[in-house]
Order: C-alpha cells, then sequence, then structure tokens
C-alpha cells in the first residue's frame, strides 16, 4: 500500500504517531493560511464516505480555528472522478428474498414496527442510512460487497416507504412484494434528490453515527432534525423465536465443521467452549478412543473421553493429534 501511495508531493502520515485526528488540524492549518488571500473558500468531500458525525467533527475543527464563517462544507463533491478516467463501475449483484423461515417477521410487520417507534419520537420521517439496516427492513438480502448485503437506503414518509437500490437487480416477483408491502423503489443515485423533497415543516429522525453526510445535507434546512439512535438497528438486535433458532442451528453447524476442518495445534490447547444450559451429567455412549472432551451443544450429546456434561462445563476441544489415520473422521 505505502509502495501505491508513493506520488511527488504527497505526504503519508501514519496515525499511529501523529494521532488519528492529525488530518483534522492539518485541514484546519491549510485553510488559515488560505484565508489571507480574501478569497471564498470550499472545503468539498464525498459525502457518501463519511458518517455525519465525522462531518460534524471538521466543522467544529473549523470552528475551534474561527474559519466557520469563512469555509462552506460541501458533501457533494466526488473529486476522485475528474482524475480517475478508467473508473471501474460499482460491481452490484442480484439480490434475492430472504424468506420468512429465516426472517421470523414479515416487512409489513417490520414497516408497522418502525413507525410506532417513529410516532414516539414524534417524527414522519426516517431515514435508513445503513445497509444491514434496509437489509433487515426489506428481508433481502444480497452480494455488492462481503457480508450478504446490498447497496441501498431508505426512507419513511408518512404515507410510503422510499427504497433506494439498484432496482433491476432485484427479481420482478421480488419488486412486486415490496411494492405490495408499502415501499416506493427508487435508483441508488436517486436518494438525495428524494430526501431533498421533504417538506420543510417535516421532521427527521437519523442516527449521525449511521447516516452519511450526503444523506443528511440532502435534508431541507427548514425541517426540524432529530439526531437519535437508529430505530432499524434497535429493532433488529431483538431476536424473535425463529432467530433464535436458527442461530442455535447454525451455532452448532459452524462447530461441527470446525470440528472436522480441526485447529492448529497451537490453537487446540487454548480454545474452550462455554455452554449455559441445566447442569446434568450424561454418559457417553460412544467413548472409544480417549480422545480430549469435545463440544456439548444443549440437549445434544456429542463424542467424548469420559462424561458429557449438557450445561454450564468448560470443555477442550478435540485433540487432532489423536486422530487415527486410517479413520480420519475417529476423534
Amino acid at each position: 500500500m505505502r509502495n501505491q501511495l508513493k506520488i511527488d508531493g504527497a505526504e503519508i502520515y501514519d496515525v499511529t504517531v501523529v494521532g488519528a485526528e492529525h488530518y483534522l488540524k492539518w485541514i484546519a492549518a491549510e485553510l488559515s493560511g488560505m484565508k489571507a488571500s480574501g478569497k471564498k473558500l470550499v472545503f468539498g468531500f464525498d459525502g457518501r464516505t463519511l458518517t455525519t458525525a465525522r462531518m460534524q467533527k471538521i466543522a467544529d475543527a473549523l470552528r475551534s480555528d474561527g474559519l466557520s464563517d469563512d469555509v462552506a462544507l460541501r458533501a457533494d463533491m466526488d473529486l476522485i472522478a475528474g482524475v480517475w478516467a478508467d473508473r471501474p463501475a460499482p460491481g452490484y449483484k442480484p439480490i434475492f428474498d430472504h424468506l420468512l423461515k429465516y426472517a421470523g417477521r414479515g416487512r409489513r410487520e417490520k414497516i408497522a414496527d418502525v413507525r410506532k417507534i417513529m410516532k414516539e419520537h414524534g417524527c414522519d420521517h426516517y431515514i435508513v442510512g445503513t445497509m444491514e439496516g434496509t437489509a433487515w427492513l426489506t428481508n433481502m438480502r444480497g452480494q455488492d460487497i462481503i457480508n450478504p448485503l446490498f447497496m441501498s437506503h431508505a426512507l419513511f414518509t408518512p404515507d410510503a416507504v422510499k427504497l433506494f437500490a439498484k432496482i433491476p437487480m432485484i427479481p420482478e416477483a421480488l419488486q412486486k412484494d415490496l411494492i405490495a408491502s408499502g415501499y416506493e423503489l427508487f435508483d441508488i443515485d436517486a436518494a438525495g434528490a428524494e430526501i431533498g423533497k421533504i417538506p420543510e415543516s417535516a421532521t427527521v429522525l437519523y442516527d449521525e453515527f449511521r447516516t452519511n453526510c450526503f444523506l443528511f445535507s440532502s435534508i431541507p434546512a427548514g425541517a426540524k432534525k432529530v439526531n437519535a439512535f437508529d430505530i432499524v438497528n434497535d429493532l433488529k438486535a431483538i431476536k424473535n423465536d425463529v432467530e433464535i433458532e436458527n442461530l442455535r442451528v447454525t451455532n452448532k453447524l459452524e462447530w461441527r465443521a470446525r470440528r472436522w476442518f480441526g485447529y492448529s495445534n497451537s490453537c487446540t490447547s487454548k480454545l474452550r467452549v462455554q455452554t449455559t444450559a441445566s447442569t446434568t451429567s450424561t454418559p457417553c455412549s460412544k467413548n472409544s478412543t480417549g480422545a480430549a472432551v469435545s463440544f456439548c451443544a444443549t440437549e445434544t450429546t456429542r463424542r467424548c473421553s469420559a462424561t458429557c456434561r449438557t450445561g454450564r462445563s468448560r470443555t477442550t476441544i478435540p485433540d487432532r493429534r489423536r486422530r487415527s489415520r486410517s479413520n480420519p473422521r475417529a476423534s
């Protein structure tokens, strides 16, 4: 990375040496030097890459140096686009339905839950600024990044929920289902323009840590802004019965995979697994190899050396070195 950034005229600062907030002082110092020219100063950046909280830190740094009245902040400037001629287009991937048997709650139910909390905050508009938020809200998943998410935002209005995504990536049947559930579909690039249509008399809820400053800057100046903990982030932290059961199944499957592939010798002596259920002990009927005690999931007995404990127990991971060469599955 450092070799790639070796450019004439560019200086690299190591944040482990100068501090992560060093760039704020550098920006303020550079703008202070330009102030004497008498020209109108504009500090521009791509607002899609910074949270509203980060933009506020920049504004505070300028204010502390007496520059707030001399420098205008613009969050709609993608300066890299002007110099990167062969810049690759975003790699949008197909979006698919996250079935009810995995989600546990339907789209209409989740919208109703959000509106209930909006009412408690006294808000009639709400910006969902994160991909994980819209994925949970719409019961959809994608592959635009490493996680199963898709590039998207959402805006709650009094009459509908506006979803901003790459609409051609959503199957037609799923689009119809979204519309039937109360969604209006827009291209992701239309988010700023649609937020800009919010009435001046509106009250808009947002989370400064989960809303990028481009979306925030698109809110009309006259609208009342309420900075609060993200509603969707709060709701999705409360797991329903279906999600809890799926988590239990997933953890069991993951543990089986880890047992099968094993760990390095340096890890097997350190790792421990803790379960939380009853403290009853059950003799193991498959104690044939004398290997170290293996994991016992709740209501499930696994192979072990002497006793399998379902409950509050500390159990070591099976010793891979004792595995038989003739029977690689033996543990």
